[in-house]
């Protein structure tokens, strides 16, 4: 890694700044009162640990600083193709002495390989993701099962079949009684709607005629 004293604190906070605003971290990086090197192993350490399909969208800032960083390592790591004479085998065949039809085919390339390459040159091991727990599935419903009834409802009835301890059975009671609409609605505790719309409930379902007088006395015939 790059020493420290080349590296300058404006560039650092810089970079920290748009890493901490691009969303891409879920906890943003402290910069007050943090010494250097520390900053510089959150900043690292944040940087490897976005998603690999999340990193093309990694500030400029941020990935210059993070391969400037870096830069030194990836000169002097070795090549991957690439082996030290003294490290080949002596039996092993130089490469333009394969006969042709003993050449290998070209493999096609992963699927992988072919989207966008990360601008970050990553140096260090990714941490290993944790394992997903497993979900518990619930047993399925036995659509055969019996169905559960609704508790039965117990208590006086009103002179119409509704029960007392209700609007409806009020109603009733004071429609049997006789009235003005504002005395129903007095005894009830119902307003005009509720009424009406009991009146047309009592008519339609139970064959009831409920009447209004030319004094306003609704009455049941």
């Amino acid at each position: 890694m790059k020493e420290l004293d080349k590296v300058e604190q404006s560039v650092l906070r810089d970079a920290i700044r748009d890493l901490n605003n691009s969303g891409l971290i879920d906890k943003p990086i402290k910069m007050v009162g943090v010494k250097k090197e520390v900053l510089i192993k959150n900043f690292t350490d944040a940087v490897e640990n976005v998603p690999d399909e999340k990193s093309t969208k990694i500030p400029n800032s941020a990935v210059n600083l993070y391969n400037d960083l870096f830069e030194d390592e990836a000169e002097d790591a070795p090549k991957e193709d690439e082996v030290p004479e003294d490290k080949i085998p002596e039996d092993e065949a130089p490469e333009d002495e394969i006969p042709e039809d003993e050449a290998p085919e070209d493999e096609p390339k992963d699927e992988k390989e072919k989207q966008e390459e990360s601008p970050v040159k990553r140096k260090r091991g990714r941490p290993a993701s944790k394992e997903p727990k497993e979900k518990k599935e619930k047993p399925p419903k036995d659509p055969n099962a019996p169905k559960r009834k609704p508790p039965e409802r117990k208590g006086p009835k009103g002179p119409f079949g509704s029960f007392l301890d209700g609007q409806a059975g009020k109603i009733e009671v004071a429609l049997a009684e006789g009235g003005t609409i504002e005395d129903i609605m007095e005894a009830a505790g119902a307003s005009r709607a509720r009424i009406a719309s009991h009146i047309r409930y009592l008519k339609e379902k139970k064959n009831i005629e409920v009447v209004k007088g030319e004094d306003g006395i609704y009455k049941v015939v």
